[in-house]
């Protein structure tokens, strides 16, 4: 391919200066590098511009995302605070139980002793957790101790105020002060706790701006089923119980968390800056006036001015956690990642973008060389640099198109010159082609003559529409013929052939079955004299049987007395059986009124033990009592625990005549059992006599059966022997029928194989009959030769007759299915 060449224009001497000086302008490192029409730079801002879009979409949806991470990790950490609230709380709950429990035990068993309360008091505020301040009780009038009005008494950790209520106790316990409540300078009732907390008979938490001292406590109030209310028990918390809980960060090391009431009263808030006003409300809280209205549901997160808000109720309770979190800890570190990843991706993405900008610019720049080659002015050049790289890569593409145009109007017109001459030269082809044909139709005719002449039948000529195509078809027409006739005879010859065989082997198989049939006449002979001595034997063996079965008889009878009496004795045991198993019953019985006994007096005997330790305890209180009221009271108690051994020794005494009756009706059932037994022993000793008589008929009855048995076995194996001589005679006459029935099938086969073998010879007649010989050829009947004896060789013997007659050799394939067809 060539271009042909552009004839430049003419150009004046001004505009060539001015061009020249625009070139190298445009020819500059940096002017060639930035160019706005570039391809490289359109491609640059292209694909920067919209990924730097892209990537501050994701930065705004990163930043969304890690918003609702921060807000749910925030709620989290609130919710785990409360859980740990509620963990502490119902610590304190647990531990207020176990108090009134145990103070409730102690009521139901009527224990009168404050001083028992009081240590069962100081134990439990030992044991007490770590956050716990003071322990304490109150009861109603006359609850707890019914013989006492009032009764309270409260132990608390003493903080060092020189004017703390109560009394210091004594080391080890120096740092434990005891309050009475029934003194005059602290009586309880006409205190506002009892107003507050005690009278209405609720379990209750209060704040620290309802509290004297401002602790938060908790009440919890002693009820008796059918009594009422007896009192109250509190537990006081340490003012700082929470703030272990509740000071740590929230999230990311800042924020900050309060726990409030649902009235707005601050109950812990590590946070303060001072020391926690006791009756701060929400308001001291700062930022969280605001917000604190909308604070109404179990748990949420608001956005507040500077941070989030987190809140959620503690279960059950009027209480509420409230954390903080400044928009700083989460949003800082959001714009950091942000802004870093931003500015990342866009440096690399730009150099990436450079590098492949830089990769096409140096691909193209052979290309566009090549433009300005093909450019023919300093105009067109010109024109081509205002243009970017694909403009002038497809004006120089536009063209050369135009110049490919004129190039192939030139091809077309050598083309048609050439297409002439060549069908000249193929009309002579053609004429050159026809005669070559012809030369190759008769060869192959004078071929097939030839392989017919030496006897091959299996050629054929091709057949065409030229001048030799009718010769070939009547040649072919004439070979399929003559092949067909030699196919059917082999077939037939090899067909009689099988017959023979099968022929002789019926005449054997004839021969055999008459010697099997021979052989079992003389069987079943032999087995009809087996069955009539068998016979005579089990007649024998009949009259033996009938005699030993008369001897079994006689003892049958003899046998039936014996066990006769042997069933009345049984009876009689049975009875007296009967008669022993009701005096075990009545004994049973009598033995477990016995074992009953047996735990009265083990319940008897615990609460003797029981009325002695109270008699020990109320001992000790008389030893340390001076008060003659308090002794005379302890008095009282004795007398109590007097009249209660009095009706336990009444009850022993009652439980002895009890048992005294029941022994004598042990005695006496224990004598009618031993009687029973002397009369079962004396039945038993007559009853093994029958049995020995009763021995000797079975024995008797047994030597007769087992004559009569051996007999039986005797006849069974004769029946046997006979069954199988009958079953053998029978097995043998059918075995002469089967025999009988092959032979007339046999013979049936043989006769019409014979008739088959005619009719193919009738039709080997007719269709040789096809043939026109010569007089001279054609053999006289009185000197045909005789019918071939056949046997296993008659197929290669027909085979070398036929290849003496017919010297030449004739190869063709015969099939059992054209015999078959010639048969039908």
């Amino acid at each position: 391919m060539s271009f042909t060449p552009h004839t430049p224009r003419p150009s004046t001497p001004n505009s060539a200066s001015g061009m020249s000086f625009l070139r190298a302008i445009n020819q500059l490192p940096l002017i060639q590098r930035f160019r706005l029409n570039s391809i490289g730079t359109k491609l640059f801002i292209s694909v920067v511009g919209g990924a730097l879009v892209g990537v501050g979409g994701i930065t705004f949806l990163f930043g969304e995302i890690v918003k609702y991470q921060a807000e749910a990790q925030i709620q989290q950490a609130v919710s785990d605070k409360v859980q740990l609230l509620d963990g502490r709380l119902e610590q304190a709950e647990l531990f207020a139980e176990s108090l009134r429990t145990s103070i409730l035990a102690l009521h139901l068993r009527n224990t009168n002793s404050a001083e028992t309360y009081r240590q069962l008091l100081f134990e439990l505020f030992k044991d007490r957790p770590s956050f716990v301040r003071g322990l304490g009780v109150g009861q109603s009038q006359n609850g707890i101790l019914p013989q006492q009005q009032w009764f309270s008494a409260y132990y608390y950790l003493d903080s060092g105020e020189p004017d703390a209520a109560g009394t210091l106790l004594s080391p080890p316990y120096n740092d434990v002060r005891y309050v009475d409540g029934t003194q005059a300078n602290s009586f309880y009732p006409e205190s506002d706790r009892y107003r507050t907390f005690f009278v209405p008979q609720e379990d209750v938490w209060s704040s620290p701006a309802l509290e004297e001292q401002h602790k938060t406590t908790y009440y919890a109030q002693i009820l008796k089923d059918g009594a009422g209310w007896l009192g109250t028990v509190f537990v006081e918390l340490d003012p700082t119980a929470f703030n272990d809980v509740i000071e740590a960060p929230v999230t990311q090391g800042a924020g900050y968390t309060a726990l409030l009431t649902r009235t707005g009263q601050v109950i812990a808030n590590p946070s303060a800056a001072t020391e926690a006003d006791p009756v701060a409300t929400y308001q001291s809280v700062p930022g969280l006036e605001p917000v604190w209205s909308e604070m109404t549901g179990q748990a949420g997160i608001l956005e507040g001015e500077k941070g989030y808000w987190a809140y959620e109720q503690i279960p059950e309770r009027e209480w509420i956690a409230v954390a903080f979190v400044p928009y700083e800890a989460v949003f800082d570190r959001v714009a950091l990642i942000t802004v870093g990843g931003t500015l990342a991706v866009g440096l690399a993405l730009a150099l990436v973008v450079a590098l492949s900008v830089r990769s096409l610019n140096h691909r193209l720049r052979p290309m566009l060389a090549e433009c300005h080659r093909i450019a023919g002015t300093d105009t067109e050049k010109m024109a081509l640099e205002q243009q970017d790289e694909v403009e002038q890569i497809s004006t120089a593409f536009f063209k050369a198109l135009e110049q490919l145009k004129l190039d192939q109007e030139q091809i077309q017109q050598d083309l048609v010159n050439r297409v002439q001459t060549e069908e000249q030269l193929k009309q002579m082809a053609i004429a050159e082609q026809a005669n070559q044909m012809l030369q190759t139709e008769v060869e192959q005719l004078l071929r097939m003559v030839a392989a017919i002449e030496s006897g091959d039948l299996t050629v054929e000529a091709r057949s065409s529409t030229g001048v030799t195509g009718s010769i070939a078809n009547t040649l072919n027409r004439l070979v399929e013929r003559l092949g067909h006739v030699i196919a059917i005879v082999l077939g037939t010859t090899e067909y009689v052939a099988q017959g023979a065989n099968q022929l002789e082997k019926s005449a054997v198989s004839v021969s055999n079955n008459a010697e099997q049939q021979t052989e079992s006449i003389i069987q079943v002979q032999n087995l009809i004299e087996t069955v009539d001595d068998l016979s005579q034997e089990a007649a024998q063996q009949i009259t033996a049987t009938s005699e030993a079965v008369q001897l079994t008889q006689a003892a049958t009878l003899q046998g039936q007395q014996e066990i006769t009496t042997i069933s009345e004795g049984m009876s009689s045991l049975q009875q007296n059986t009967n008669q022993i198993t009701k005096r075990v019953e009545m004994l049973t019985s009598y033995v477990e009124l016995a074992a009953q006994f047996a735990k009265d007096q083990k319940r008897i005997a615990s609460m003797t033990r029981i009325l002695a330790v109270n008699a020990s305890m109320l001992a000790n209180r008389a030893a340390m009592q001076q008060d003659p009221q308090q002794f005379a009271s302890i008095t009282r108690e004795f007398e109590t625990v007097a009249a209660q051994v009095d009706d336990l020794a009444s009850q022993t005494n009652q439980s002895l005549i009890l048992l005294q009756q029941r022994t004598d009706q042990i005695q006496t059932t224990v004598s009618g059992l031993d009687y029973d037994v002397q009369e079962i022993s004396q039945q038993v000793s007559d009853f093994t006599v029958g049995v020995d008589q009763s021995l000797q008929v079975f024995n008797t009855i047994q030597t007769a059966s087992e004559q009569v048995d051996q007999t039986w076995q005797q006849m069974v194996q004769s029946s046997q022997a006979i069954a199988t001589a009958v079953q053998t005679a029978l097995q043998s006459i059918r075995t002469i029928a089967a025999i009988a029935v092959e032979t007339s099938e046999q013979a049936s086969l043989t006769k019409a194989q014979t008739q088959q073998i005619e009719q193919l010879a009738q039709m080997l007649l007719q269709t040789v009959d096809f043939f026109k010989l010569p007089p001279s050829t054609i053999p006289n009947s009185s000197h045909a030769p005789a019918f071939p004896t056949f046997h296993s060789q008659t197929r290669q013997n027909g085979h070398s007759a036929l290849e003496e007659t017919h010297p030449s050799t004739v190869n063709v394939a015969v099939s059992q299915p054209d015999v078959g067809q010639l048969m039908n």
